[in-house]
């Protein structure tokens, strides 16, 4: 297979052609090109940074480099605790609802009572700021307070 500069690596592959430098932020973050030369195995998802190559494949379909990284997702989603779970299918409702409340307290005094705008939209926004961030924040904040009360105070959050 032929990958030209700017080209980014579909599956795992093996450099037969010179040397050549790819860009493998995609997969390990670091943003320095590596150099790679005759033999050496690339990852899919890299892209060519400086040159034509040619590149031998060396994985089977659904074996590559992505494909475990998707894999390895999955499965730390089906590992998620449950309270995890719940705070997921509770703000999936909580949320929504919160924010209709809001805008509902900005339109109703003003449109059917004939009150300034500017006193209910301030309201509904601290409404709004306050319940969503409750919503974020217990969890988090209460676990603190577990935490200090026990004697394990170095899993605390600072």
């Amino acid at each position: 297979m032929k990958l030209h500069p700017g080209g980014r690596l579909p599956t795992d592959a093996e450099l037969i052609s010179g040397f050549a430098s790819f860009d493998e932020s995609s997969l390990t973050g670091e943003s320095v090109p590596v150099e790679r030369n005759v033999g050496e195995k690339v990852a899919a998802g890299c892209l060519s940074v400086d040159r034509t190559v040619q590149m031998k494949v060396v994985s089977e379909q659904g074996q590559n480099a992505i494909d475990r990284i998707l894999q390895l997702i999955e499965e730390a989603e089906e590992r998620r605790a449950p309270i995890e779970r719940f705070i997921d299918r509770f703000s999936r409702i909580y949320t929504p609802l919160i924010m209709l409340f809001s805008a509902l307290v900005v339109v109703i005094p003003p449109v059917f009572f004939g009150v300034p705008w500017e006193t209910w939209i301030y309201r509904g926004l601290t409404l709004l700021a306050d319940w969503l961030s409750m919503c974020f924040s217990d969890f988090y904040t209460c676990g603190n307070h577990l935490c200090v009360s026990s004697r394990h105070t170095s899993w605390c959050i600072n």
